[in-house]
């Protein structure tokens, strides 16, 4: 190949005759091949003019977002009557591309590349725009733009909770297979919006529950958690909450329980305040449950030998 001052040495030739002959996409030269012989000890110079007969399209793929997509294959196919010219290109690590061969007599469009079988890439959905028209008129064609969008893998979810402003802190969304809700996939919490984005799911057609918590008290406020059940297909899903706490009456509820200990409280203020004729009365009823014992029943094995011996001796004779 020649470099840039198109000037080229080829040495150490033996002597013979050799064919020569020069390429160069989009040009033609004079002469286009030729018969060289090469003697002994000399030198051959050759002169090869070229012609630019077609041109290039320049230009970059990248995503939406602005970053360069690589070996994205493109075709440039000839319209009317250059419909049998098809030009082919390969977008490298940078996006940019270089379509060659466009002859200026044609018109083409310029779109991604149609493969089928195993060399086709199921990941590129579309592209923006799908076609354009490219028209070299003798030069080449520059700062052509192209955005492809690859297929979606993912399902996002998100989502919003309508509640007052104090209570987002407090909140948190899990999400879970509905085959396994003891397992959460995801959990986020609030923090200070009242808006959520969950990690990405598989786009699985798989059903999924979103459950909403709070870490308020339950012994404060009164409130139930909440729950939906999306499935993850399509792109994305949006998800409403509302969340409106009930802040308990404590002091009802004191009310309430008081009523049973009324009574209790009543008796000790009655018994602290009359203590002198109540002690009395205590003590005296303790006395009398202690005499109410029956008397407990010798079981020594000594004193029980000693009886029967006294009554042997009292025994009377016979006469």
């Amino acid at each position: 190949m020649t470099p840039q001052s198109g000037q080229i040495t080829i040495e150490f030739l033996g002597s013979g005759q050799y064919f020569l002959r020069a390429f160069l996409k989009e040009y033609e030269f004079e002469p286009n091949s030729k018969m060289i012989e090469v003697k002994e000890a000399s030198s051959v110079n050759l002169k090869v003019i070229g012609h630019r007969v077609a041109f290039s399209c320049y230009g970059s793929v990248t995503s939406l977002n602005g970053e360069p997509e690589s070996n994205i294959a493109l075709e440039a196919k000839g319209l009317g009557d250059c419909q049998q010219l098809i030009e082919s290109a390969t977008s490298d690590d940078e996006g940019k591309f270089r379509m060659r061969g466009l002859e200026p007599s044609c018109e083409y469009e310029l779109r991604l590349e149609t493969k089928t079988g195993i060399e086709a890439d199921d990941q590129i959905e579309r592209a923006v725009p799908p076609l354009t028209l490219l028209k070299p008129d003798g030069k080449d064609i520059h700062d052509v733009h192209i955005i492809v969008f690859r297929k979606q893998s993912n399902f996002d979810i998100g989502g919003n909770v309508v509640t007052d402003h104090q209570f987002v802190n407090t909140l948190k969304v899990t999400v879970f297979n509905e085959n396994d809700l003891g397992s959460a996939i995801h959990t986020v919490a609030l923090g200070a919006s009242s808006f959520f984005h969950l990690p990405p799911l598989p786009m699985n057609g798989q059903k999924y529950v979103l459950r909403l918590e709070s870490s308020l008290s339950k012994s404060n406020y009164k409130y139930k958690t909440q729950e939906a059940s999306f499935i993850a297909e399509g792109v994305y899903q949006h998800i409403t909450f509302e969340f409106n706490p009930e802040k308990r009456n404590l002091d009802q509820d004191f009310s309430q329980g008081s009523y049973f200990a009324l009574p209790f409280i009543i008796a000790l203020i009655v018994i602290g305040v009359n203590h002198s004729k109540v002690l009395p009365f205590l003590k005296q009823l303790q006395e009398s449950i202690q005499k109410r014992k029956p008397s407990p029943v010798r079981t020594d094995s000594r004193e029980i030998i000693d009886d029967a011996r006294q009554k042997k001796k009292t025994k009377p004779r016979k006469t």
